[in-house]
């Protein structure tokens, strides 16, 4: 008959896995690109470049605050990221301020100077601008979209025995993220594979052996941007079942576990 040695965790190991390095990084991942986003200035922005000639290229456009953009491109030109975005809202009905039509718009920190209105630079509803993301940051904005991505979590702490093991769980993960200048927080869902690794003692010795199983599971992840390179932590909530397919009995079939993140990032 099988027997299983279960790997019990330690406190200091449970420190150690959670503040694993950063892994290097040539470009921007899932969670800090922007494209696709909904961008929503706090204050008046300006150098906007526009694509067309009809928009002058060669002038800088300006944007009042709680002007709405879609990013629909996020790319490096020299070294420089510039995102190219579509003007979705102007909060200007002629030289006056629109009226707040939404609750969210009046709880926002956003506002709208009217001298801004009067501008005769305003970018224009439905239009298309270059900005420089340097530039986007030094005006504040409010930041909503969806993120996709692969994920990888290696070790997985489960509550009921207080063991913390091997189990890497790779797959796609969906999720809404939203936040503003400098920091963000992403509501994620996933659903991947399982491979599991068990130690199991046959006729007095001990073997290492391999069980595939689905997880699912659900977390936060967030990241705050006091660098070029942004800190992430999060946890992940989420529970593995290998089912009745195999004789080796695993003693956390349908028992919830924890993954958390320092400094490293799941979606890798």
């Amino acid at each position: 008959m099988h027997t299983i040695k279960r790997i019990v965790g330690s406190a200091a190991a449970l420190a150690t896995w959670s503040m694993a390095p950063a892994f290097a990084q040539d470009k921007p991942v899932e969670s800090t690109l922007f494209t696709g986003d909904v961008i929503t200035l706090m204050s008046k922005g300006d150098k906007f470049k526009g694509v067309l000639a009809e928009d002058k290229p060669d002038q800088n456009s300006t944007a009042p605050g709680r002007t709405k953009l879609k990013v629909i491109n996020d790319t490096t030109k020299n070294d420089k990221r510039v995102l190219t975005v579509r003007v979705i809202d102007v909060p200007c009905v002629g030289n006056e301020v629109a009226k707040v039509t939404s609750f969210s718009q009046a709880l926002s920190s956003a506002k709208t100077d009217a001298k801004h209105c009067a501008e005769n630079t305003l970018v224009e509803e439905g239009h298309n601008y270059k900005i420089e993301k340097d530039e986007l940051d030094s005006f504040g904005f409010r930041r909503t979209g969806f993120i996709y991505g692969g994920l990888i979590i290696p070790y997985k702490y489960f509550r009921h025995d207080k063991s913390l093991e091997p189990g890497t769980t790779i797959g796609p993960f969906l999720g809404y993220r939203l936040g503003q200048t400098g920091w963000g927080v992403s509501v994620v869902g996933t659903l991947g594979i399982a491979s599991i690794k068990l130690n199991v003692v046959d006729n007095g010795a001990v073997k290492e052996q391999t069980v595939q199983g689905l997880s699912r599971a659900i977390g936060l992840m967030f990241d705050l941007a006091k660098s070029d390179d942004p800190f992430r932590f999060g946890i992940m909530l989420g529970k593995d079942r290998v089912g009745s397919n195999t004789v080796i009995n695993y003693p956390h079939e349908g028992h919830s576990w924890l993954a958390m993140q320092l400094g490293w990032e799941f979606g890798r």
